[in-house]
C-alpha cells in the first residue's frame, strides 16, 4: 500500500511538473476556422502565444444590396497574444491582447436570371452578364478577449480552452465588375454600368462596415510539456 501511495504521488508530481513547465500548444476550432497555437509562460501571470487560423468556406446566395452571391471565403491569419492570469485561485481565467494579420479575402459572383437593380438602374442580364466581386474584411487588426486557459497553468498536462472575443481591423472593402454581357462590346452601355456598379459598391461597403468587428469564438485542447 506504501509503495502504491509514493508511485500515486510519484506521478502526480510528474503530471504537475510537466503541466507546469511553462510551454505547451493547443488546437481549436472557431468562428475564424481552425487555429492553432504555441504557448510561453514569461512571468508569473502572463503568457504569451503565437497562433494561425484558417478558415476556407462556400456559401451560396448572400444577398448584397439586393443581389443574391455564391461566395467563397479564405481566411489565413497569424496572431500574437499577451494572455494575463489575473486570479491565483482561477489560473485558467484570461484576459488576451493580440494583433492578428494575415489575409481575410472572399469572393462573390452572381449571374441574375432576371433583370436587376445595379445602383439606381434596372438592367437586364444580357446587359451586365455576371457580376463578380472581391473584397477584403481587413487583413491585419488587434484582438481583445476573455477565456479559460490552463494549457501551461494545470494541474494536469491536458486542458479545454474556451475564448470569446473580437478582432477590430480596417474597414471592409469591395470591388464589383461585370463580364459577359452586351456592356463589353458597346462603350455606351459600359459607361453607364460602370456609373452604377460604383454606386452598387458604396451600398455594398455601407453594409458590410459592421465587419471590421470580427467575433470569435473558440473551442479546443491545450497540451502543457
Amino acid at each position: 500500500m506504501r509503495r502504491l501511495a509514493l508511485v500515486l504521488t510519484a506521478s502526480t508530481a510528474a503530471l504537475i511538473g510537466t503541466a507546469s513547465a511553462g510551454i505547451g500548444v493547443d488546437a481549436s476550432v472557431s468562428t475564424a476556422g481552425l487555429s492553432g497555437n504555441v504557448h510561453f509562460d514569461v512571468m508569473p501571470m502572463v503568457t504569451l502565444r503565437g497562433g494561425i487560423n484558417y478558415l476556407e468556406y462556400e456559401a451560396e446566395d448572400i444577398e448584397f444590396d439586393g443581389v443574391e452571391y455564391d461566395t467563397d471565403l479564405d481566411f489565413t491569419q497569424f496572431g500574437l497574444y499577451a494572455d494575463l492570469h489575473p486570479l491565483p485561485i482561477l489560473r485558467s481565467f484570461t484576459i488576451t491582447a493580440g494583433y492578428v494579420f494575415g489575409e481575410r479575402e472572399f469572393e462573390a459572383i452572381a449571374t441574375p436570371l432576371e433583370d436587376t437593380q445595379i445602383g439606381d438602374v434596372t438592367f437586364t442580364p444580357e446587359q451586365f452578364g455576371s457580376l463578380i466581386g472581391n473584397g477584403s474584411l481587413g487583413d491585419s487588426g488587434f484582438y481583445g478577449g476573455l477565456g479559460f486557459d490552463s494549457t501551461t497553468r494545470g494541474f494536469i498536462p491536458i486542458s479545454f480552452v474556451l475564448r470569446a472575443g473580437v478582432i477590430v481591423s480596417d474597414s471592409p472593402e469591395f470591388s464589383l465588375r461585370s463580364e459577359g454581357g452586351l456592356a463589353d462590346t458597346d462603350p455606351t452601355l459600359r459607361a453607364q454600368l460602370d456609373e452604377e456598379i460604383a454606386r452598387e459598391v458604396a451600398n455594398i461597403n455601407d453594409e458590410i462596415e459592421d465587419f471590421k468587428f470580427y467575433p470569435v469564438i473558440s473551442f479546443g485542447i491545450g497540451i502543457g510539456f
